[in-house]
């Protein structure tokens, strides 16, 4: 049936009568002229499994927030490596571009790839000042495969070259 294609809140709206009496277009489908369709899915036995799919479905999404911290934890594990990347992020996540793009807008102010760029920048400094590793060695730990737009990242974050940055 054409309403089994709708999606579970949709189901539990009509279920309730919420839109019982009105005349429900989609894709030029009269829903009130194909009552027949979908009478019996809307029975109470099926109300209730609507229903029950329902919440299942609204418990296992997450909240930006928790996401946010998800986005935090993927990152510092991959801080290092050259598949820290958006697409990475979105596969492990189990969401699109455009959602990561507003999260990470909403919580950090930036975008996924500049985010991405400031935490391994700031591992870098954090290497540069507390241990006896050079630029080169820094930038490489970071997951950056060229000193020189390391160096160019790192100056135009900090405002001072890595390599003044030394320990």
């Amino acid at each position: 049936s054409i309403l089994r294609t709708l999606t579970s809140h949709v189901h539990v709206i009509y279920a309730h009568g919420l839109l019982a009496n009105s005349v429900f277009k989609t894709n030029n489908v009269d829903w009130d002229k194909n009552k027949s369709d979908y009478q019996g899915f809307l029975s109470d036995k099926n109300s209730d499994q609507t229903l029950e799919n329902f919440s299942k479905c609204t418990s296992r999404c997450k909240s930006d927030s928790d996401l946010m911290h998800e986005i935090d934890v993927l990152i510092e594990s991959k801080l290092s490596s050259n598949s820290l990347t958006t697409v990475f992020l979105q596969k492990n996540l189990g969401i699109n571009r455009n959602r990561l793009q507003l999260i990470v807008k909403a919580y950090r102010g930036c975008t996924p790839v500049a985010y991405i760029r400031i935490q391994k920048l700031l591992k870098a400094r954090a290497l540069l000042q507390n241990t006896s590793c050079n630029v080169s060695e820094a930038g490489y730990a970071v997951g950056f495969n060229q000193v020189s737009y390391f160096s160019r990242c790192y100056k135009s974050l900090f405002g001072i070259s890595p390599i003044n940055d030394c320990r």
